[in-house]
């Protein structure tokens, strides 16, 4: 049940402020002072009556603290109850049972008290929004099925990290997700087949091939680079009257390695740019389109609506 249902639940309720006479005055109170918190108490009772729950609770107040009997501290209660003020309703209900031991109505004042643990506790408490679940999909979190969402479609949990799970026929999804007090985080799911990360692989497949082969070029044009220094000393030494046979083969020899050895260093590097290039092109595009498994989440906070994630 919601807050705002248990509050109903409790504004429903019958009103029957207790009058301060039925309860001894605590020894500390002059006859002064009981007779202004009875005035007092008539006052806030006049408020009470006509709804003005804040005029109410500063008359009881009022009269509580010059004559802190139990049916004043009852009626300051009830006020605060009826504003929505849970919190101080809880309070004050508890110390009316302490101090009251013999309370009349203690059975009715201790469902009160069951009913405002429970709205205290579930305005604290945030909630998690999941949209576009795959058909059939199991939602687990922290490994325990999540139960059945609230009227809203929401699973309310206490302020805390969590590991959202999502399993169905399509795939598994895991992430952790922060819920924080009375805030709703709302997180999509995206489709299996835009999250297997196959442009990824590809993208980096490429890409790393295409590193590779520009390598193995620069390893060719070392080649040449060598084979140049042969013809330049083969030159030389024919140059000098070295016109054997072998002394021109190597020249010759040279020559081609030279060529041969430069070409594929060019061959290379131009198809390992493109793949280079195309694998650059694959995680781009991969980055700009991809919807992985959620990386941010709207959160509905009390002054707005937030994005928090990784972006």
């Amino acid at each position: 049940m919601s807050a705002a249902a248990l509050l109903c639940l409790f504004l429903a309720s019958p009103v029957a402020a207790v009058p301060p006479e039925e309860v001894p005055p605590a020894p500390a109170s002059t006859e002064a002072d009981r007779a202004r918190a009875r005035a007092l108490h008539d006052e806030g009772m006049a408020f009470y009556e006509s709804e003005d729950w804040a005029s109410a609770t500063e008359r009881f107040a009022a009269a509580y603290a010059l004559d802190p009997a139990p049916a004043l501290l009852y009626n300051l209660a009830r006020a605060a109850e009826e504003s929505g003020d849970a919190d101080a309703a809880l309070g004050h209900y508890r110390t009316y049972l302490d101090t009251f031991a013999e309370a009349p109505d203690r059975g009715e004042v201790e469902r009160r008290l069951r009913i405002l643990d429970a709205v205290v506790r579930n305005a604290r408490r945030g909630a998690i929004a999941l949209v576009e679940l795959p058909p059939g999909a199991r939602v687990l979190i922290n490994e325990k099925p999540a139960g059945e969402p609230d009227d809203a479609g929401n699973w309310r949990r206490d302020p805390g990290t969590y590991a959202l799970k999502v399993e169905s026929d399509q795939g598994s999804y895991t992430t952790q997700i922060e819920v924080r007090t009375g805030e709703t985080t709302t997180v999509s799911w995206a489709a299996p087949g835009e999250e297997d990360g196959t442009l990824a692989i590809a993208g980096w497949s490429t890409a790393g091939t295409g590193a590779l082969v520009i390598a193995t070029g620069f390893l060719f044009w070392a080649e040449a680079h060598d084979a140049a220094d042969t013809w330049n000393a083969s030159v030389a030494r024919i140059a000098g009257g070295d016109t054997t046979p072998s002394a021109v083969a190597r020249k010759r020899q040279a020559e081609e390695d030279v060529a041969n050895h430069s070409d594929r260093a060019v061959v290379l590097w131009s198809v390992g740019g493109l793949a280079l290039a195309t694998g650059a092109g694959l995680l781009i595009y991969e980055a700009m389109t991809e919807a992985p498994a959620p990386t941010a989440s709207l959160v509905v906070l009390p002054q707005g609506i937030g994005v928090s994630g990784r972006f």
